[in-house]
């Protein structure tokens, strides 16, 4: 996220299906479109083809480094038996790799990239259409767009199938094309971008979550799951948002999306946690989390935020078999609708995708930001989406001694990196939240990304106004600088912390409206007073609240005073209590009904009763 994007969401209007069963699904499967402009109905459609259409053999990314000895494809580590090599922008494999790599089920695929049977490496005219490789600051990623055999396009008027078996007319212009084979997409594809009346037309890719387990035994007896609670110092900025509101139960509610597998409702640690607006795009009722990524995500988020702050679960994941870019960003789309605070996105594809570049720059649009998992295939994060788009926070990974996790523990992959990281965040061997009421340890940037949500989550409980300029610049200030001095490729603007927020906050946000003027709090004996003013020139209603404690921080005693002011008028207020008690705290509202905080609280001290 660096610099503000003006973005136009246009609507048009179309026929819809409220619904797609299956009778509604297969017929218009037979006529050649459907038409699905809602998210359920086209999340449903799509979720069909993207089910009907599945390969196990699906991988999102092999990446060989130059002079590199071994492969990494998908987290595996695989030797080449010989140095790969990158030449004027070719990747050199040696003899035999393309076996090795594949394990002799799709020679066919690298037999473009590999020197044959000459013992020698040669370079080759890349004739396979089904495989791409982008060569980038001296690594070379391999990638299969075409896998998933659909197209996403945006087009005003899609007047013909071009060839797809089936198409599916959804909202924002956006028509998915469903073909029988990799090469028949890719031609279409090719045609389609050269027409006029196309924006653009790209595969769908393969969507996955960017975590890696850890069979580690979980720790009980833990004040906070995550060690990076400590790290990113979250209770510091909790207290204070206590202390100034009054309660956890004074604070906004503040809403972070979760689109991801969806989330644990009988999970005990999610009570009273969960929106009631959750969605599930991946055709069942409810969002109910099968696979435990997203409970895990969810978990990071509630373990670091107070009550006040609620998960939005948006399924997008199946169980086993990943998702679709159009579904995702269906997801993003539907958070969007759902106004939340902060979205946060735990997943991704390898390349570049202009269906997430809309959906994201459409939330920061709305003023939501989106934080997106930098990936783990240790390569530049510009190769990586939906990270890779401007207008989102991306988020690398650090272990526990803030050291950049260039390999996860007991993992053969690591964070990605590149001049796109916006921030890092701890992202090795996460406590959180397993499926059936367990616990367990994940690590990938999938957990460094919620860590950075709830960051957000805590500035949006303190001033829900802060724009997502104002979040990012205050991040930036709070981070703590790792690395090379200022912003580098592996942290970004710093690790997370929020130890300084609270003044910076206060500093660059009008927490509090400007509508009063308190004196100090002051107490002689039993009696506590204060004097204030109403500064807005119409009358108001205010709520003021004295709350005394005892020695043991309970509750003794409370008082409550409802004056209703004209405009510039001044009061004082003051209350006597039976015993003199240790500490006063007065709460300054403009309603009792509204919560809404005026003032910092005040507390005082009754040191002739303290110790």
């Amino acid at each position: 996220m660096k610099k503000p994007f003006k973005y136009l969401l246009v609507f048009i209007l179309a026929l819809a299906l409220p619904t797609l069963d299956a009778a509604a699904y297969s017929s218009a499967r037979q006529s050649g479109v459907i038409y699905a402009e809602d998210i359920d109905s086209f999340a449903a459609a799509v979720g069909k083809l993207f089910e009907e259409n599945y390969s196990d053999d699906y991988f999102s990314v092999i990446s060989i480094a130059d002079g590199g000895t071994a492969a990494d494809r998908d987290g595996e580590i695989i030797p080449l038996g010989g140095e790969a090599r990158i030449e004027d922008g070719n990747l050199l494999l040696p003899d035999g790799a393309a076996e090795k790599i594949t394990g002799g089920g799709s020679v066919s695929l690298f037999s473009a990239f590999d020197g044959g049977g000459s013992g020698d490496n040669e370079v080759l005219t890349q004739s396979d259409p089904y495989l791409e490789v982008t060569v980038k600051d001296g690594c070379a990623n391999i990638t299969r767009p075409y896998q998933t055999m659909r197209l996403i396009v945006k087009s005003k008027n899609l007047n013909e199938t071009f060839g797809a078996e089936t198409v599916i007319k959804g909202a924002n212009d956006i028509y998915i094309l469903q073909y029988s084979s990799e090469e028949e997409a890719r031609s279409a594809c090719e045609l389609l971008n050269g027409l006029n009346g196309v924006e653009y037309a790209e595969p769908d890719l393969y969507i996955a979550p960017e975590s890696v387990s850890d069979a580690v035994p979980y720790e009980e007896e833990q004040t906070h799951n995550s060690w990076g609670a400590a790290i990113i110092e979250s209770d510091v900025f909790c207290d204070y948002l206590i202390d100034t509101f009054g309660g956890e139960d004074c604070l906004p509610e503040v809403t972070a999306a979760v689109v991801d597998t969806g989330i644990d409702y009988n999970h005990a640690f999610f009570e009273g946690r969960i929106s009631d607006k959750g969605k599930d795009l991946c055709g069942g009722e409810s969002p109910q989390d099968t696979q435990k990524h997203g409970s895990h995500v969810s978990g990071i988020i509630v373990d670091l935020t107070p009550s006040n702050v609620k998960i939005l679960p948006v399924r997008v994941l199946t169980a086993s078999k990943g998702g679709s870019v159009a579904v995702l960003a269906a997801g993003i789309d539907y958070a969007v609708e759902c106004k939340a605070d902060v979205i946060n996105l735990s997943l991704g594809t390898s390349g570049t995708s202009k269906t997430l570049d809309d959906a994201v720059k459409q939330a920061y649009a709305a003023g939501i930001p989106c934080v997106a998992a930098a990936g783990n295939s240790s390569i530049d994060v510009s190769s990586y989406s939906p990270a890779n788009v401007e207008e989102a926070f991306a988020i690398s990974a650090t272990k526990a001694n803030d050291e950049f996790a260039v390999k996860f523990t007991n993992a053969s992959v690591g964070s990605n990196f590149g001049a796109g990281i916006d921030f890092s965040a701890p992202g090795d061997r996460i406590r959180s939240v397993f499926l059936n009421n367990s616990f367990g340890y994940l690590s990938g940037t999938s957990q460094a990304a919620p860590h950075v949500s709830a960051a957000i989550a805590l500035l949006k409980s303190a001033d829900k106004s802060l724009s997502i300029d104002e979040v990012y610049d205050i991040l930036a200030k709070s981070a703590a600088d790792l690395g090379d001095a200022g912003r580098d490729i592996y942290y970004g603007n710093g690790r997370i912390s929020l130890s300084s927020a609270p003044g910076l906050l206060s500093a660059e946000s009008p927490l509090f409206p400007e509508i009063v003027k308190t004196s100090e709090l002051s107490l002689e004996g039993n009696v506590v007073s204060v004097s204030f003013q109403n500064l807005s020139d119409r009358k108001k209603d205010f709520s003021v609240i004295f709350c005394a404690y005892g020695e043991d921080e309970d509750l003794t005693q409370s008082r409550v005073f409802n004056p209703e002011l004209a405009g510039g008028e001044q009061r004082d207020i003051t209350a006597e209590f039976k015993e003199a008690p240790y500490a006063v705290k007065m709460f300054l509202w403009e309603s009792l009904d509204s919560i809404k905080p005026l003032a910092p609280s005040q507390t005082v001290l009754n040191r002739q009763a303290g110790a």
